[in-house]
């Protein structure tokens, strides 16, 4: 079996409706061989009900080629939506 090949992803500003389209094909276009997709947050300043859809669609991609999806270094605004749609539980099973 091939090395599973982790990749991290360094987000920043505002993950808005606006940027949501770009972030998502950002992210297909750098997951075509990873197994693991790291999420660095720790730059992103806040985040929308666009921003929060990103993020559960590739998760759900990426589960079903079952690959492992972690995001890191949340911060206080951020992590508040994560928590209110139950999206930081779901990261929690993994």
């Amino acid at each position: 079996m091939p090395p599973k090949k982790t990749v991290t992803i360094a987000l920043d500003g505002a993950l808005t409706i606006q940027r949501a389209e770009d972030l998502y094909h950002e992210f297909l276009k750098k997951m075509d061989t990873p197994s693991h997709i790291k999420l660095d947050m720790s730059h992103v300043t806040s985040m929308d009900f666009a921003g929060l859809q990103v993020f559960y669609s590739l998760y759900r991609t990426l589960q079903e080629s079952q690959r492992k999806l972690d995001i890191e270094n949340l911060q206080p605004s951020v992590k508040e939506w994560f928590e209110l749609s139950d999206f930081a539980s779901i990261l929690e099973k993994e």
